[in-house]
Parts: structure tokens; sequence; C-alpha cells
């Protein structure tokens, strides 16, 4: 944050937590793509992507649409992007970052496992989404609308929606409840 204040520039991946209106930053994200594409605000939403990256020093340039983001956890499962996890992982790019992986079972012991940098970034609504109260649904079998919240009571700490990759059936992911959250109950 200091960083971001002496420079009074973005940094290439935000830490999501730490701001105080975590929305108010993804609204920031739609407001800016549709200015430059000059589309409609009220036609955009965000999408996510889960790119190779761990930390965010290794992302050392910003992405060409949208912001890289960090410091969310997944809960009720695990994000897969290592060679460990034996189905191929089917790596793609967008906005010239490489992203990789999909949602997995999570491990003995491991309840809140961090998740690598995601892209946000601002697409607009296609006419086959499904509008409702907590954003657009896809209805697409290989993504996972994951819920985003501020912390594991849920609830009242609702941020939006992450589309994540899932090979092996949403009943699985939605049944064991999978969602982002910000923080820890430590």
């Amino acid at each position: 944050m200091q960083q971001w204040v002496r420079a009074f520039e973005i940094p290439t991946s935000v830490w999501l937590p730490g701001l105080t209106n975590p929305v108010a930053f993804l609204t920031a994200i739609q407001q800016a793509t549709a200015r430059r594409e000059q589309l409609p605000l009220d036609n955009m939403t965000v999408e996510t992507h889960v790119t190779t990256m761990m930390e965010p020093r290794q992302a050392l340039d910003y992405p060409e649409d949208g912001s890289l983001v960090h410091g969310l956890r997944m809960e009720g499962a695990r994000w897969a992007t290592r060679a460990e996890d034996t189905t191929e992982l089917l790596p793609y790019e967008v906005a010239g970052l490489r992203c990789a992986g999909f949602i997995r079972e999570s491990r003995l012991k491991q309840l809140l496992p961090p998740m690598p940098l995601i892209l946000v970034r601002a697409v607009p609504v296609d006419p086959s989404w499904e509008p409702s109260s907590v954003g657009y649904l896809r209805n697409d079998p290989t993504v996972y609308e994951a819920p985003v919240y501020q912390t594991t009571a849920r609830g009242g700490t609702y941020v939006t929606l992450a589309t994540l990759r899932c090979d092996s059936g949403l009943d699985r992911v939605v049944l064991a409840g999978v969602a982002l959250v910000m923080q820890a109950d430590e």
C-alpha cells in the first residue's frame, strides 16, 4: 500500500483483501474497460482467470487488460496448477498472461489453501447469461461461478462472483460450498 501511495501508480498485483472497499476496485476495472471500448457500463461484468503465478513479486508487468489481484483463499476445495496433479491442466493465455488449473478436492488439513494470482477483467455481458441477484450466471458446465466473500462467515460479506474452471462436474463443487474468501479465521 505504501508503494502505491508513494508512486501514485497501481501495483502490478493488488492485495484485494487489503482494500477497504474491494467492490469499488472491481467497479473501477469495469469503468476503465467500458470507457476504453466505448461500451455502456450497465452492460459490463467481471470474469476471472487464475494465473500460474503464486507470488505477487512474479507479476513483473501489468496485464494487457484488467488487473491482477492476490490474497484470496479457496474454501471447500483447492486450485490445482502444479505437475503433481495427474490430469492435464490445459494452460491458456489471457491478456498476455499464462493461466492454468482447475478446482480439485481439498487436501486433508488444508482448509483455506492460497490461490495463485488472479486476473480480473471486465467483459460485456453475453445475452445468453442469466442475470441474478449476485451477478451473471454463465450456465457453462466447465465454469463454476464461485462466490467471493470477505470472511468465512460469508453472508453479508459477499463481494462478487469469480469464474473458475472446473473439469469434474459442477455438482461436487456446489455441494461442497466452494467459495473464495479474503481472510482466514486466524
